[in-house]
């Protein structure tokens, strides 16, 4: 199952998308609910002249998978009622976040509370770990051929996704550190 995630102007091709076909969740960080809406926002008046090429609002209502909304009530650039008005017009399983102190650009996994937590939660994605978890010495005695550190990745080279990952010193396959968070396994 796929979640499609759009942000900003990347919200409107996602919400195409999951109006068209069943995905297993949508999720809109900072969507508007139509261009000429944004326009409006900024020009006034001016923004009757620019024609609609995606109406956010109208599609919303026909996606069927559930919908998870952020945005942040200090966005200037697209005001969060925007998001509000199409968590509005949902009608399927829907969650609004709305962090009081989030931007427009403000980074997602600047405060778990933004975006993992609720992510977690609305999709029963598998559980997370925020802090590194601290193996005893003893338990680093034994060599497995998975903790070799050339079998390791960064993960935003396996797709940003996080996993529980142990690595050592180059060459030794010895186990130095465990992280929750921050690395994951390359599986060959």
């Amino acid at each position: 199952d796929i979640i499609v995630m759009g942000r900003s102007i990347g919200c409107c091709p996602a919400l195409r998308l999951a109006a068209s076909r069943r995905v297993h969740g949508l999720v809109l960080v900072a969507p508007f609910t139509s261009a000429r809406d944004v326009f409006r926002e900024h020009l006034g008046r001016l923004a009757d002249l620019v024609e609609e090429r995606f109406p956010n609002a109208e599609l919303v209502g026909a996606v069927t998978s559930p919908v998870l909304i952020v945005h942040g009530k200090q966005d200037t650039l697209v005001p969060w009622t925007h998001g509000q008005a199409l968590y509005q017009a949902c009608r399927t399983r829907k969650r609004l976040v709305a962090p009081d102190a989030m931007h427009h650009n403000t980074d997602l996994f600047e405060d778990p509370r933004y975006f993992v937590l609720p992510m977690l939660s609305f999709f029963a994605l598998p559980d997370y770990a925020f802090e590194d978890l601290h193996i005893p010495a003893w338990a680093f005695k034994k060599r497995l051929p998975w903790t070799k550190a050339d079998e390791l990745l960064p993960a935003d080279s396996v797709f940003g996704a996080p996993g529980v990952c142990a690595w050592g010193s180059a060459g030794s396959g010895a186990i130095e550190h465990v992280s929750a968070q921050t690395y994951r396994p390359r599986w060959g």
